[in-house]
């Protein structure tokens, strides 16, 4: 009961959060790189805040349940999907910047994607919160993990990076394909039995705040130009 009303204050601080925010101001707002940095900095410490480090929220037992129990066929499209979060797409997306020659996304790319992947290494080490698979005996990871720490999820991050990175460059018809494209990467993570929805949430905190603070520095190198 106690780590559900924990949880559930969590929730009703972003809902309150998010309201504040109207919908005109938010599309106005999504391409300013200040405020991906400030609410991912935001969502970071709050979800700091609540998780707990040693086990998991009843509600993130239920959620991760779910995308779970997925029928076992999805599992090589969940494969593939998971890779659009990996080292090897921080190398495509750079590789693409270069074939179009999008010189000005390409050190944008580089610095926040390769930064949000090394940040995720290192609060990993310093959180220390585990995988599902050391906390519940049911859940059997379907793909091979490099350490056993979960949060915050580095597939996430890494995604959250890249996408931002390109969102000013992508065609207005095609951005909704960036929120798109990182749910799915999220919901990879689950699948594949991975990471907790907490893990997901602290991943996509660290790429705002990455991709916005590497963002708010090109801005100030434009301006003193």
């Amino acid at each position: 009961m106690k780590s559900n009303a924990a949880l559930y204050n969590y929730y009703a601080f972003f809902k309150k959060f998010a309201a504040t925010i109207s919908k005109k101001h938010f599309k106005k707002s999504i391409n300013q790189p200040e405020i991906w940095l400030s609410a991912g900095l935001i969502l970071f410490f709050i979800t700091l805040i609540f998780i707990p480090v040693d086990r998991f929220y009843d509600a993130e037992i239920s959620i991760l349940q779910f995308f779970y129990n997925w029928p076992l066929a999805l599992k090589p499209l969940f494969l593939v999907i998971t890779q659009l979060g990996s080292g090897w797409m921080i190398g495509c997306a750079l590789a693409l910047t270069l074939v179009y020659r999008k010189f000005k996304a390409l050190k944008y790319l580089a610095v926040s994607s390769t930064g949000a992947y090394l940040l995720t290494v290192a609060l990993k080490l310093i959180i220390d919160r585990p995988r599902p698979t050391h906390v519940l005996p049911r859940i059997i990871e379907r793909q091979s993990t490099l350490t056993n720490h979960g949060f915050p999820s580095g597939h996430t991050a890494v995604t959250a990076a890249i996408a931002l990175s390109l969102l000013p460059f992508i065609p207005k018809r095609w951005r909704w394909l960036v929120p798109l494209w990182i749910l799915a990467v999220a919901i990879s993570r689950l699948y594949l039995g991975v990471h907790a929805p907490l893990d997901l949430i602290g991943g996509l905190a660290v790429g705002l705040s990455v991709a916005g603070f590497v963002g708010v520095l090109q801005s100030k190198d434009k301006a003193n130009a």
